[in-house]
């Protein structure tokens, strides 16, 4: 069989050719902590199906948004964050549930209700708009989630007013939908306002490498994923997660994850830049092109990065790779790089 994950994109492939090294860790500080990442391979930049490229389009995202937000809050603008959704079954198929969903998104966007709900402002509302999805015993839960900017004057009410243009059109739709299911909050934190709804909790998720169930007891698409390669390697045959990853990528494929009102400026995933440049970088490993493919072939690269982000030392990193590394038998050439920068523990 495929490997799963690696018939999806070319993550990890090399893109350097310079002496022995072909690839590196990378780890950087910034605001919103340790992130760490490979320095030479290809990225696939699918938000939907790459575990090692969603979350770091996501914070992407999050950074392009954040200062729009913080003007806009400035200015006086009133922040909600809504969630849209529909009952379903387990037999219902994600791509029938998905289809319905994008129909009543782009009816209520047409809709003369919104454009006379729009019109009550002197100033238009911002918006943006994301999608996210669990698995669990009543089957897929595709959803949206909204980030709402509302000029001066606008209060709970007018939030709660799209709840109800949209319940409209998702029953036109097909859609079995009822008030309480939807969701509506006002909220004052900046930054998690700009992460609403273009971080969507499955990257959460896949940042924390979590073994939890997500919200409501449902596997999110990355923990889906981990299962399909688990029953992969060990040969299980009709594997139940293996069927709904390929439902997951088939449904997804070619859709847009994140979109955005017309007065907020977000480019495509495809243009994004994924790292974050500010200092201090530290490189405490390189790999050769065989290490980095038994890396990605065995889904360890997230988890390298996580054991990287761990570490606040520069020494105590370079163990912590380098034993995590040997512990699951890497094949390849991997190393320890030189300490540019003296370590504050020592």
């Amino acid at each position: 069989m495929q490997d799963i994950h690696r018939s999806l994109c070319r993550c990890g492939v090399s893109v350097l050719n310079v002496g022995p090294g072909t690839a590196s860790l990378v780890v950087r500080e910034g605001k919103a902590g340790t992130r760490a990442d490979i320095e030479g391979t290809a990225s696939c930049k699918s938000a939907w199906a790459c575990p090692v490229c969603a979350p770091r389009l996501a914070d992407a995202r999050a950074r392009a948004l954040y200062p729009q937000v913080v003007q806009a809050m400035a200015d006086g603008f009133s922040a909600f964050l809504l969630t849209f959704t529909c009952r379903h079954k387990r037999k219902m198929s994600l791509s029938g549930l998905m289809i319905r969903l994008k129909a009543a998104w782009r009816a209520l966007m047409q809709s003369g209700d919104y454009r006379d709900w729009s019109a009550r402002f002197v100033d238009k509302p911002k918006w943006s708009r994301g999608w996210d999805m669990t698995h669990g015993q009543h089957g897929w839960h595709p959803h949206l989630h909204m980030m709402l900017l509302l000029p001066v004057g606008a209060v709970d009410a007018d939030a709660a007013d799209l709840l109800r243009f949209w319940l409209k059109q998702a029953r036109l739709a097909g859609l079995s939908v009822t008030r309480g299911a939807q969701d509506v909050r006002r909220l004052d934190n900046p930054e998690a306002v700009a992460r609403y709804a273009v971080s969507p909790a499955a990257v959460y998720e896949a940042l924390a490498l979590a073994k939890k169930q997500g919200n409501g007891g449902g596997f999110t698409p990355f923990q889906i994923l981990e299962g399909a390669i688990l029953d992969q390697k060990s040969g299980v045959s009709g594997s139940k997660w293996v069927a709904l990853w390929r439902e997951y990528v088939r449904t997804t494929k070619g859709s847009r994850l994140v979109g955005t009102s017309r007065n907020l400026t977000l480019k495509p995933d495809a243009d994004l830049a994924l790292d974050d440049e500010r200092q201090p970088v530290d490189r405490p490993v390189a790999f050769d092109r065989v290490a980095v493919r038994a890396l990605d072939r065995a889904n360890l690269m997230p988890k390298l990065l996580s054991v990287a982000e761990n570490e606040d030392c520069p020494w105590s990193r370079r163990a912590s790779c380098l034993s995590f590394l040997k512990a699951h038998r890497i094949s390849g050439r991997f190393w320890s790089l030189p300490v540019v920068e003296p370590c504050e523990h020592q």
